[in-house]
């Protein structure tokens, strides 16, 4: 072949051409990436990390607690309660505030252990082939209610004696049934029940005096068109707040009575508000809301007397402390934070470069946070 052919000479030019061609959307790409991760650094970062760092299958995660008293994190009060390689989630009181019920995830099968609040006597409630999820202790500490998921689109709701024992099944359906809460009394359940259509509806499920007896049918809260979806019971029994998503997308809040009846529409915004919870006197609701347009997390309190709900800026996660006064969660840097409810006093009580769930639980009394950590360190601070 002779290297001054004509030809030849095409065919390279031809070859390099195609390879500039193939090579322009890549560079086009690389650009775009690098633009956006210098955009939206921090919020892309804690998404991507959310999946590499205390994913089932590929992470671990850990419980921990530590100490609202507001020390420096270099020298807070924190205990690591499982100290595993393994997957454990989901810490929550129990109403005494000695055990701590959790999510423990073995070769992909996921089952509920009780501790004691400093880490010690673990032992599993449930050891079955099914999934086990959103553990909930009863108001006296007797039971634990929880999600038992089958297959992927089905789940129905259970208890268990708190001490170990014979799970008793609360719903018998083929819908989903998420999101279950204890009234204060412990004499009744709400809960949400998704449908094939993409319905979703509130129910509520009175318990016998005798669980081992008949479990009635549960009776229906919702019947509207659209999604309601996170019960929480007011402190007094009385009320249900939630929130509803019309066919538009847009999530609001709600009020209605522990019937069903009455509902009040309590916000009306485009925003996505979610993470319901009660001031102790009834009177207040603090909420999280994310900003669709600037990828914003903040907190709210709504006073419920048609003033406009007053803004705390917080992170995601926001929960109220027993006594109403401060609130915890998880900030834009992915650290446990603490911040009086008037919007003061910002403490920040962890400092690892791991990732924390936005999912953070106050001890009853109100002097330690319960909450799942990574063990992996995700990012570099």
């Amino acid at each position: 072949m002779n290297a001054n052919d004509p030809d030849n000479t095409k065919k390279k030019a031809g070859y390099v051409g195609v390879l500039g061609l193939l090579l322009i959307p890549l560079i086009v790409l690389c650009l775009m990436v690098i633009a956006l991760l210098t955009l939206f650094g921090p919020t892309l970062g804690t998404w991507y990390i959310k999946t590499a760092c205390g994913d089932p299958d590929t992470g671990s995660w850990e419980i921990l607690t530590v100490s609202a008293d507001g020390q420096d994190p270099a020298t807070a009060d924190q205990q690591n309660l499982t100290n595993s390689t393994g997957w454990e989630d989901a810490p929550r009181w129990s109403p005494d505030g000695t055990k701590i019920a959790y999510l423990v995830n073995n070769n992909n099968n996921t089952d509920i252990y009780i501790m004691n609040a400093d880490g010690s006597a673990k032992y599993p409630l449930t050891t079955t082939p099914d999934q086990e999820w959103s553990p909930a202790w009863s108001p006296d500490g007797e039971w634990i209610l929880y999600e038992v998921h089958r297959t992927l689109n089905e789940s129905n709701l259970a208890v268990i004696p708190a001490i170990g024992g014979t799970p008793i099944l609360l719903t018998h359906t083929p819908h989903p049934d998420h999101e279950a809460i204890w009234s204060p009394d412990g004499t009744q359940i709400a809960f949400r029940r998704s449908f094939s259509d993409g319905e979703w509806d509130l129910y509520l499920l009175t318990l016998p005096d005798d669980l081992s007896g008949e479990i009635p049918a549960p009776t229906v809260l919702t019947d509207e068109p659209g999604q309601e979806e996170s019960p929480v019971w007011s402190h007094d029994g009385e009320r249900i707040a939630f929130v509803s998503q019309n066919s538009a997308g847009n999530a609001d809040i709600y009020i209605m009575n522990a019937d069903g009846s009455s509902p009040v529409q309590i916000t009306d915004s485009i925003e996505r508000e979610f993470g319901l919870m009660w001031s102790s006197d009834g009177t207040q609701l603090l909420y999280t809301v994310y900003y669709l347009g600037q990828q914003k997390w903040s907190s709210a309190i709504n006073s419920l007397d048609g003033s406009p709900p007053r803004e705390i800026p917080t992170g995601q996660g926001a929960a109220w402390s027993p006594d109403g006064t401060r609130i915890a969660y998880v900030d834009s840097n992915q650290q446990i934070t603490i911040v009086n409810s008037d919007g003061s006093g910002l403490v920040h009580l962890t400092e690892e470069p791991k990732f924390y769930r936005n999912d953070v639980h106050w001890s009853p009394n109100g002097t330690r946070i319960a909450f799942a950590r990574s063990h992996e360190v995700c990012y570099m601070p």
